[in-house]
């Protein structure tokens, strides 16, 4: 369980600099939530966060921008996901307002895919199942981020994907995976537009057709393969 007291607000001289400050920020204003219980969860999550993060880039402006992306999803979506993006709506007006900015003017950033990145690899608060809840959302959260940040850049329309070594596909079942069934994208392509990843999304080429091609076609980014996603 995080330390309560590591979600008394930074100073303010700190709070647009680490990712450990903005979640660390993020935690305090968790008090404004109800009921008690849930502010209280939210708050300990925001401190594990911060403990993990410590000084990687993030503002308290990417942050809010990151989580009112993550608050946009389809109508047919499950339950739990559903009250997730719900959750991150009230996180990014919460932060907007204490600066007094709006959230979801900018894409997300490449910090906060780098922030989300870390935590769905190594995010752990020591109690297994809350633990791996906590990846598992920030995997998806990731894929996300990732998607809206290339349509930002790239535009709507056919895309392909591009792995390090510079294969570029259509369809993510064509890339080339490594020993452990895994494949890397480094690059989103919508014609001659190119979206370089700002930390490459390594996933199974299996979970790549279900959990990369399906959300990146309802953002417009349509795959060559995705008619096998769902």
């Amino acid at each position: 369980m995080a330390d309560p007291k590591k979600t008394t607000t930074p100073p303010a001289a700190s709070l647009h600099k680490t990712a450990s400050a903005a979640f660390l920020h993020l935690a305090s204003l968790c008090a404004k939530l109800k009921p008690e219980g849930r502010a209280k969860a939210l708050a300990s999550t925001c401190a594990d966060l911060a403990d993990l993060l410590g000084d990687l880039p993030l503002t308290v402006q990417e942050l809010a921008d990151a989580y009112a992306a993550l608050g946009s999803g389809t109508s047919n979506e499950a339950g739990d996901v559903t009250a997730r993006r719900s959750t991150c709506v009230q996180l990014a007006e919460l932060l907007a307002l204490s600066i007094g900015k709006v959230a979801g003017a900018r894409p997300p950033s490449a910090n906060a895919m780098k922030a989300w990145g870390m935590v769905g690899a190594e995010f752990d608060a020591g109690e297994p199942a809350r633990s791996a809840t906590v990846r598992t959302t920030a995997r998806r959260e990731m894929v996300e981020l990732i998607g809206r940040a290339a349509v930002a850049v790239v535009g709507r329309g056919p895309a392909s994907v591009a792995t390090p070594d510079g294969q570029v596909e259509r369809s993510l079942s064509q890339l080339r995976p490594d020993a452990e069934g895994l494949v890397t994208i480094a690059a989103v392509h919508v014609g001659a537009a190119v979206f370089t990843l700002a930390t490459p999304l390594v996933v199974s080429q299996q979970a790549a057709l279900h959990k990369v091609a399906q959300p990146w076609a309802l953002m417009g980014l349509q795959l060559g393969d995705v008619k096998h996603a769902h």
